[in-house]
């Protein structure tokens, strides 16, 4: 074999084995990389309902303020009779509304029946044409959440601190109104219910100040079986509250929620 043919013959080979490494290479990149995908966190469309309901949720704390600190004329709260209509004139072909479109005549008995939200009335936070609810998905499961409650009631933050006025709310307010809900709702696909509801605390020393009377709001998520349960007396109200999930936005928090453990008084 001539001088040329071997040294043809050694570079080819050199060329394979430059290759073939290269080929491996981009595997194990490749393979590593997707092993990367893997481990990064992955925003779900779970997580962006959860997150657009709770940015829904936080907007009745503004409302709140407009209509109760300062009578806004802008700004009326809606009875639970006039949500109602809006619920049954709403075009629910709306990208926001067609997951409601199977529950229309359950969620307007709902809103027949809450006119009050256990001692107090209770208004809605919403503009014309807003319907209160959405449908999430929450440990997997179908979730009904209705956002936007707002009541009247004023709590004293010198007597009370942020915890103990939630744990009053859910006392007074939300506990008593489950019944409502399970007697609407027992039926249904639902899993969860989660309510947020809006109040206000203020520092009662001080008189003159715009600052002063602040909104808060509580969510609850609660397990439909555990709600029934409770009903049924096989459950206390503090158990469950400790197998529900409470979320709070106190008056300092702006829009913020933080999970919170709640001892009934």
């Amino acid at each position: 074999m001539s001088r040329f043919n071997k040294f043809t013959i050694i570079i080819v080979i050199l060329l394979l084995i430059v290759s073939n490494a290269m080929a491996a290479e981009n595997k194990k990149g490749s393979a590593n990389k997707q092993v990367a995908e893997k481990a990064k966190p992955q925003t779900t469309n779970n997580d962006y309902d959860n997150m657009l309901a709770m940015l829904m949720a936080s907007g009745a704390k503004t409302y709140w303020s407009l209509v109760f600190e300062h009578s806004h004329k802008d700004y009326p709260p809606k009875s639970n009779y006039e949500v109602g209509i809006q619920l049954l004139q709403a075009d629910m072909n709306k990208k926001e509304n067609k997951q409601l479109s199977p529950y229309v005549d359950t969620l307007h008995e709902l809103l027949s029946s809450l006119d009050t939200f256990g001692k107090d009335k209770v208004y809605f936070l919403v503009n014309k044409d807003d319907i209160p609810f959405r449908i999430i998905t929450y440990n997997g499961k179908k979730t009904i959440v209705i956002y936007k409650l707002g009541i009247s009631t004023v709590y004293n933050v010198v007597k009370l601190t942020a915890k103990e006025r939630a744990s009053k709310v859910i006392a007074s307010n939300i506990i008593p109104a489950l019944k409502i809900f399970d007697r609407n709702l027992n039926k249904s696909d639902f899993n969860y219910y989660k309510i947020f509801l809006t109040y206000g605390s203020k520092d009662f020393r001080i008189d003159e100040d715009q600052d002063n009377l602040k909104p808060e709001t509580i969510a609850m998520i609660i397990d439909k079986s555990a709600c029934s349960k409770f009903l049924e007396n096989q459950l206390t109200d503090q158990e469950l509250i400790d197998k529900s999930v409470i979320l709070l936005s106190d008056r300092d928090a702006g829009s913020d929620f933080s999970r919170i453990k709640v001892n009934l008084q």
